[in-house]
Protein backbone atom coordinates (compact mmCIF):
# COMPACT_ATOMS: atom_id res chain seq x y z
CA UNK A 1 0.00 0.00 0.00
CA UNK A 2 1.42 3.71 -0.66
CA UNK A 3 0.27 6.77 1.11
CA UNK A 4 0.42 9.78 -0.45
CA UNK A 5 -0.33 13.11 2.02
CA UNK A 6 -0.37 16.58 1.16
CA UNK A 7 0.30 19.28 3.82
CA UNK A 8 -2.09 21.87 3.69
CA UNK A 9 -0.35 25.37 2.90
CA UNK A 10 -1.39 28.63 1.27
CA UNK A 11 1.44 29.31 -0.46
CA UNK A 12 -0.07 27.28 -3.54
CA UNK A 13 -3.08 26.03 -2.50
CA UNK A 14 -5.34 26.81 -5.10
CA UNK A 15 -2.85 24.13 -7.06
CA UNK A 16 -2.94 20.49 -7.84
CA UNK A 17 -0.01 18.13 -7.51
CA UNK A 18 0.24 15.39 -10.15
CA UNK A 19 1.42 12.01 -8.45
CA UNK A 20 3.53 10.58 -11.10
CA UNK A 21 4.74 7.08 -10.37
CA UNK A 22 7.32 5.41 -13.14
CA UNK A 23 6.37 8.28 -15.18
CA UNK A 24 2.45 7.44 -15.43
CA UNK A 25 -0.02 10.08 -13.82
CA UNK A 26 -1.88 8.09 -11.17
CA UNK A 27 -4.03 10.65 -9.87
CA UNK A 28 -4.37 14.36 -8.09
CA UNK A 29 -3.42 15.89 -5.03
CA UNK A 30 -5.56 19.07 -3.67
CA UNK A 31 -4.60 21.07 -0.58
CA UNK A 32 -4.48 18.75 2.62
CA UNK A 33 -5.77 15.91 0.20
CA UNK A 34 -4.62 12.23 0.99
CA UNK A 35 -4.67 9.53 -1.43
CA UNK A 36 -4.01 5.75 -0.93
CA UNK A 37 -3.19 3.49 -3.62
CA UNK A 38 -2.53 -0.28 -3.98
CA UNK A 39 0.26 -1.08 -5.70
CA UNK A 40 1.76 -4.17 -6.90
CA UNK A 41 5.03 -5.74 -5.46
CA UNK A 42 7.90 -3.86 -7.77
CA UNK A 43 10.30 -1.28 -7.71
CA UNK A 44 8.99 2.21 -7.93
CA UNK A 45 9.80 6.13 -8.74
CA UNK A 46 7.74 8.92 -7.21
CA UNK A 47 7.57 12.41 -8.58
CA UNK A 48 5.24 15.26 -7.67
CA UNK A 49 4.43 17.63 -10.51
CA UNK A 50 2.30 21.09 -9.94
CA UNK A 51 1.48 24.08 -12.61
CA UNK A 52 4.36 25.71 -11.41
CA UNK A 53 6.96 23.53 -10.04
CA UNK A 54 8.64 19.76 -9.61
CA UNK A 55 9.66 17.44 -6.73
CA UNK A 56 12.65 15.33 -6.69
CA UNK A 57 12.30 11.81 -8.29
CA UNK A 58 12.71 9.24 -5.21
CA UNK A 59 12.84 5.49 -5.13
CA UNK A 60 10.79 2.96 -3.41
CA UNK A 61 10.01 -0.69 -2.95
CA UNK A 62 6.61 -2.20 -2.64
CA UNK A 63 6.24 -5.57 -1.11
CA UNK A 64 3.64 -8.13 0.14
CA UNK A 65 2.84 -6.44 3.47
CA UNK A 66 4.32 -3.02 3.42
CA UNK A 67 2.96 0.44 3.55
CA UNK A 68 4.89 3.13 2.29
CA UNK A 69 3.72 6.38 3.07
CA UNK A 70 4.92 9.95 1.28
CA UNK A 71 4.42 13.94 2.48
CA UNK A 72 4.91 16.76 0.26
CA UNK A 73 4.43 20.34 0.36
CA UNK A 74 5.62 23.49 -1.37
CA UNK A 75 9.22 24.41 -0.60
CA UNK A 76 9.36 28.13 -1.53
CA UNK A 77 7.40 30.93 -0.44
CA UNK A 78 5.60 33.33 -2.74
CA UNK A 79 7.55 35.78 -3.56
CA UNK A 80 8.46 36.60 -7.39
CA UNK A 81 12.48 35.99 -5.57
CA UNK A 82 11.95 32.69 -4.23
CA UNK A 83 10.07 31.54 -7.64
CA UNK A 84 13.15 32.84 -9.91
CA UNK A 85 15.80 31.02 -7.81
CA UNK A 86 13.53 27.69 -7.51
CA UNK A 87 12.74 27.93 -11.53
CA UNK A 88 16.52 28.90 -12.00
CA UNK A 89 18.99 27.33 -9.56
CA UNK A 90 17.13 24.75 -8.14
CA UNK A 91 16.19 23.52 -11.53
CA UNK A 92 12.62 23.91 -10.90
CA UNK A 93 12.48 22.10 -7.42
CA UNK A 94 9.77 23.59 -5.66
CA UNK A 95 8.15 20.58 -4.17
CA UNK A 96 9.35 18.98 -1.11
CA UNK A 97 9.04 15.21 -1.12
CA UNK A 98 9.68 13.21 2.14
CA UNK A 99 9.53 9.80 2.27
CA UNK A 100 7.61 9.04 5.98
CA UNK A 101 7.43 5.65 6.94
CA UNK A 102 8.68 2.65 5.25
CA UNK A 103 6.83 -0.24 7.48
CA UNK A 104 6.70 -4.14 6.20
CA UNK A 105 4.15 -6.36 8.14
Amino acid sequence: MLTIKREQKIIDADISYQVIINGVNMCTLDNGGIKNLDLKNGEYKIKILSSRFQSQEIPFSITDGSHVEFVCKPDYKKTKLSIFIHRIFKKNIGIYLELRQDIYL
